[in-house]
């Protein structure tokens, strides 16, 4: 997710920008880091050209509503809810990836 109207599409926008995952190592911040240097961007725990801050879900709706985090790359219910009470847009889907399965009994 980011800001409607950011101007932010591709990983080298992101050089020197926060974004927020919601846990260090879980699958949304192993995405987001790989996404990242993808586009040739070094990123570490410590920081690097930009700073993946792991942050639980609900501080990260507030966060990026005040404008402290340039993305947010998370799961949902919290897209939707950055998406209706942020107004943020999704830059990157990853359709493919399975993150959860869920069977009813």
């Amino acid at each position: 997710m980011i800001h409607k109207g950011s101007g932010l599409s591709t990983p080298a926008d992101f050089r020197g920008k926060r974004i927020a995952t919601p846990q260090l190592g879980n699958t949304q911040d192993v995405s987001c880091r790989a996404w990242l240097a993808s586009g040739g961007l070094t990123v570490t725990t410590q920081g690097g050209d930009a700073l993946v801050v792991p942050t639980e879900n609900p501080y990260q709706l507030a966060l990026f509503r005040k404008g402290d985090f340039a993305g947010v790359w998370t799961v949902e219910p919290w897209v939707s809810r950055l998406e209706i009470e942020a107004e943020g847009e999704i830059l990157v889907e990853e359709k493919d990836s399975l993150t959860t399965i869920w069977s009813p009994p």
